[in-house]
């Protein structure tokens, strides 16, 4: 099928507008269902143009990703250098997270749902990626082992019960619902701190 008319063609797109289309667009129709033509179309391009920007779909599919994984990363890092208790760091990176998610829940859909699309190059890329992000919250909870303010546990399976829990935060959040973000987000951090914390310990509210 031609592409269709596009009275004033674009001139430039960032690669943070084409991302964030491409986004909206993989998480609305899918990433097999959104075509070439449809991400042309919704930045003002003609599909031929749009090769200048990026090589293939897929590319575009692991830019998302990365972009969203890197972004998030950053900030999670930040969170574990802090001088403050692993307490406060495992409240601050809930928050965080519970914060991303609901800001950025296209990013986060596509992440969770459509990796599996990549090829084996790009998907162990993002794998690695998202073991980095993990080790953060593992080293906020080791951290608060030694410190005998968490309980000795499996920190591997405590980090994917604790991103799990505030990943699926894209498949129900909505800006109308009862709760704010931060109310989410406190409730998730005292949910996990009865679950984690040492006997004894107090509560830290």
């Amino acid at each position: 099928m031609a592409s269709k008319p596009i009275a004033s063609e674009k001139t430039r797109i960032t690669p943070a507008e084409l991302r964030k289309v491409a986004s909206n667009l993989f998480k609305e129709k899918g990433y097999h269902g959104t075509s070439m033509q449809d991400i042309a179309d919704a930045v003002g391009l003609y599909k031929g143009s749009l090769y200048h920007h990026i090589p293939s779909k897929e590319h575009l599919l692991f830019l998302v990703v990365s972009s969203a994984l890197e972004q998030t990363a950053q900030s999670l890092a930040s969170i574990c250098e802090l001088d403050v208790s692993p307490l406060e760091k495992l409240k601050r990176a809930i928050s965080h997270h519970v914060h991303y998610s609901v800001s950025y829940q296209s990013d986060l859909s596509v992440l969770l749902e459509d990796t599996k699309h990549l090829s084996p190059s790009y998907r162990r890329e993002i794998v690695a990626q998202q073991h980095r992000y993990e080790q953060h919250f593992g080293e906020i909870l080791e951290e608060g082992m030694r410190l005998g303010v968490f309980r000795e546990m499996n920190v591997r399976m405590a980090t994917f019960s604790i991103l799990g829990m505030c990943n699926w935060i894209y498949r129900w959040y909505s800006p109308a619902g009862p709760m704010s973000p931060d109310e989410i987000s406190d409730f998730f951090f005292d949910f996990v701190y009865h679950a984690l914390k040492q006997d004894g310990c107090l509560n830290p509210t």
